[in-house]
């Protein structure tokens, strides 16, 4: 059907809508607007899109990239989180309260006394030891049960296993999970070698558990008792799981439990452990979904850049359908329909590929895309259809408002004007948006003195996006005041170019939209990750004092004796030593338990730390503690408050002393001088030993020293502190590969859009560069005069993109990092990548704008001329 017969259709139906006759005729009124609307859409959508493939092409897969980015962040982080908490319910089973302790565990006594109860039907005890593999190398998490008892709370535990039952009684026999064994290569009837402190324990594989939620991770069963034996744990347990009997109130038997718990010791409903787990990853998978959506509001500033150039080219068009009839409204309908086809089509696309970059993410660098929040769980691929649902939303919705505001505005044009030719380049060419762009700038700032909500920097995000938003209302003033103020040059091609992006400011303002928005985002995380980097460094040269670090491994399994740490401190070489033992204690029940360090320090000196605030030393004879920035905020702690610090089933009153700034344990970690940790009752072993050697001495000479007179292999584990420095960094590297995926994805629509923009505006313009070739002006001449434009265009678009992402970067670093992980930082400025991002976007423009004209010129050059009625 022509497009002239669907207006007439459109026209005849709405007079004969008004005839008595056809009154009671409901669906005839109805199905004829429908018919002819999808006629004129049909014709007026494929008649835009036959001759702009490659622009729309890429409009499409700019909202397929960020829909695709949304998308693989968000399932990643699903099933992550899903895999986490399937894992801790199928370890605890049917039980409806754990009881859980430091990870120095607790005195064994509390089993049989809570087993007592007569609410409780079964108690099932549970030693849990990160214990550390030295062949095959690695950390294996060993769970100490009761067979017995654990069958009562988890019947499919040991499936088919269950058949050695009686076998894992014997000593040092363990089960591992199907993960475990294909991790660690072994089968049954292998033998592992753990290390318990220093010395070396030999497992026996009886067999391979089956594949259930508990199993699906890296894990070993072992016997408890062999279990305390095997790694010197006797009387101690770190979880009981705890079924009640039918009609047993809940929450008032936790309640009645922990009243007679010793103190660093809780009850609490078994899925508190799982949100506990995730709430420590909460801010980092937040921040990478709203960083992943941002890019989707990128790509919906290319859409709108895209939509507004095509609109302007077709304004003619468009005044010819509304003096040929069609109402405005109708137009408007029809242009918002062509934008949400767009935003459909790059919508699936982007699902499709963020599926499949999920899955290939979990498969390479696991559920936490390498940041450690979920170390040793195996995750798989789940697909989150509500997740989806919203995202695919978001990318349909995004699309839509881009081109929403284009298409109104070429809806509500008069015919008559937009008819004569160039009036693309004389409608709307300024239209000052000082005071919408003025709220906003104020609003952002606002919102980002806002706490957060709920630990989320939400406040924060929107300062970020008001920001944006103002920065793109006063793009039209900024290219008109930026290039009022160029001088004109002498030679031709320049001149002309300046003068026509004077003439015409608006091409310029749109095309401005999309550098904008990819250039700030790039250059606000360039600043964010520069700044935490260059802050982790300085950081770790300050918390890094000794010229050697020894430590028995990372596990919990390995430690130093005091036997040791005393043949440790007669080694020739040896200046001194501070030990240090770590420990996890709870003072708040309602959160994650807090990092303990004890030290050996001099209170009047505390070394080793990058102090926030002054030191202020308690005067009453408490202990002294330093607590970490995020220890402070989690649990509103400040200098000179008085503390209870549970340890060893008591408590020690202690005053905090000094903030510190730790970028480390995220949860908040207290430090405390080991003596007053061994007046207490603390464990004498230590996880980690800083040597300090004589002057003149070569690390690498006292290491070999060290481990000779000890006698010890690779058991002791000893670094210098740059090869820790350089591991920490690398570390970082890995945990924000994500983020320089964003960045990736932000220039790359940037580009997009210098490409889209560059082409577009060629096409619309196509009448005036054949008029300039018909009265002389040679191809390469218009060429270079259209690639000055572009650099031009470029140019002011990268130094916007500097310094709204500059004021972007500061949000991001003391307002969204600071109430994501309560640590602050300083702000470093990479300049010279920065520098090399703005000349590559201005070259490019140049270069996409040069290369553009070809196509404008590639048709007959008297019919362009023609065009001009």
């Amino acid at each position: 059907m022509h497009p002239g017969y669907a207006f007439r259709d459109c026209r005849a139906q709405r007079r004969s809508d008004l005839q008595p006759e056809h009154r009671g005729t409901r669906a005839r009124r109805t199905l004829m607007p429908l018919a002819a609307f999808a006629a004129l859409a049909r014709h007026i959508i494929w008649g835009a899109w036959s001759g702009n493939r490659g622009r729309l092409a890429l409009t499409v897969l700019a909202i397929a990239l960020g829909v695709a980015l949304a998308c693989a962040v968000h399932l990643i982080n699903h099933s992550a989180a899903a895999e986490f908490t399937a894992a801790v319910r199928g370890l605890t089973g049917a039980a409806d309260l754990n009881v859980r302790g430091p990870r120095s565990g607790f005195d064994e006594m509390l089993y049989p006394r809570l087993a007592r109860r007569p609410e409780v039907a079964a108690v099932s005890p549970v030693l849990e030891i990160d214990a550390k593999l030295v062949q095959p190398a690695g950390v294996l998490r060993i769970q100490g049960i009761d067979p017995l008892r654990a069958l009562e709370l988890q019947p499919g535990l040991l499936g088919e296993a269950q058949a050695h039952l009686i076998d894992l009684l014997a000593p040092n026999t363990v089960m591992l999970s199907l993960a475990a064994a294909q991790a660690l290569g072994a089968a049954a009837g292998d033998v592992l070698r753990a290390q318990s402190g220093l010395s070396s324990v030999e497992l026996r594989v009886i067999a391979v558990l089956p594949l259930n939620d508990a199993t699906r991770q890296p894990l070993a069963l072992m016997d408890i008792a062999s279990a305390q034996w095997a790694f010197d744990r006797l009387g101690v347990l770190t979880r009981l799981d705890v079924r009640l009997r039918p009609g047993a109130e809940l929450g008032r038997t936790v309640a009645a439990i922990n009243a007679e718990l010793p103190p660093g010791v809780v009850a609490s409903k078994s899925d508190v452990a799982a949100e506990q787990g995730l709430a420590l990853s909460r801010a980092y998978r937040v921040n990478l979904n709203m960083l992943a959506l941002v890019s989707l509001f990128t790509g919906a500033v290319l859409v709108y850049s895209t939509q507004a150039l095509s609109m302007l080219r077709r304004r003619t068009h468009f005044a010819l359908l509304r003096a040929l009839g069609l109402p405005a409204r109708m137009l408007g309908a029809l242009l918002a329909v062509e934008t949400g086809v767009l935003g459909v089509i790059g919508t699936i696309l982007g699902l499709l590929l963020g599926i499949v970059t999920a899955g290939i993410a979990i498969a390479h660098l696991g559920g936490d895309l390498g940041a450690g929040f979920f170390a040793g769980v195996v995750a798989r691929l789940h697909i989150d259809p509500v997740g989806l649902t919203a995202i695919a939303a978001c990318g349909i919705v995004a699309s839509v408002l881009g081109g929403l505001a284009p298409a109104m505005e070429a809806a509500a044009a008069a015919p008559a004007p937009a008819l004569r030719s160039g009036a693309e380049q004389r409608i709307h060419v300024y239209r000052p948006h000082w005071l919408p762009a003025a709220a906003l700038a104020a609003l952002a700032g606002v919102l980002g003195t806002l706490p957060a909500v709920d630990g989320l920097p939400l406040f924060g995000y929107a300062s970020l996006a008001c920001l944006l938003l103002a920065a793109l209302m006063f793009m039209p003033a900024y290219a008109r005041l930026a290039l009022s103020d160029v001088p004109l040059p002498q030679r031709p091609a320049s001149r002309l170019a300046l003068q026509q992006l004077r003439g015409a400011p608006r091409y310029a303002s749109i095309s401005l939209a999309a550098i904008l928005a990819a250039m700030s985002l790039t250059v606000a995380m360039l600043i964010m990750i520069a700044s935490f980097r260059q802050s982790l460094d300085t950081w770790l040269h300050a918390v890094l004092p000794a010229d050697l670090y020894a430590r028995g491994g990372r596990a919990a399994s390995a430690w130093i004796d005091p036997g040791t740490q005393e043949r440790m401190r007669a080694v020739d070489g040896v200046d001194r030593i501070a030990f240090s033992r770590f420990d996890s204690i709870v003072l708040d029940p309602r959160r994650p338990p807090v990092t303990l360090i004890a030290r050996d320090l001099d209170p009047q000196r505390p070394e080793a730390l990058q102090w926030v605030s002054p030191q202020r030393l308690p005067q009453d004879g408490s202990a002294p503690i330093w607590v970490s920035e995020a220890a402070r905020e989690l649990f509103a702690l400040d200098i000179g408050k008085r503390v209870e610090i549970p340890l060893s089933g008591e408590t020690v009153t202690a005053t905090v002393a000094g903030i510190w700034r730790d970028y480390v344990r995220q949860g908040g970690a207290v430090l405390m001088p080991r003596a007053e940790y061994l007046r207490a009752g603390g464990d004498a072993r230590a996880n980690e030993a800083w040597i300090w050697l004589r002057p003149g001495m070569d690390p690498s000479r006292a290491a070999e020293t060290l481990r000779a007179t000890l006698g010890l292999g690779p058991e002791l584990e000893l670094r210098e502190p740059r090869s820790l420095r350089e591991s920490s960094l690398a570390r970082f590297d890995r945990t924000f590969a994500v983020t320089y995926l964003l960045e990736v994805v932000a220039v790359v629509i940037g580009l997009f859009g210098i490409s889209v923009g560059a082409s577009a505006q060629a096409l619309a313009r196509r009448r005036e560069l054949s008029m300039l070739h018909h009265v002389g002006m040679s191809r390469r001449q218009i060429g270079r005069s259209l690639a000055i434009e572009g650099g031009v265009v470029g140019a002011l678009g990268a130094f916007a993109g500097l310094v709204v992402g500059g004021a972007m970067s500061i949000i991001l670093v003391h307002v969204i990092n600071r109430q994501s992980f309560h640590w602050s930082m300083e702000i470093h400025v990479p300049w010279i990548p920065l520098a090399a991002l703005a000349a590559a976007l201005s070259v490019c423009a140049a270069l996409t704008a040069g290369v553009s004209v070809r196509r404008a010129l590639g048709e007959d050059i008297v019919v362009a001329v023609k065009e001009d009625w």
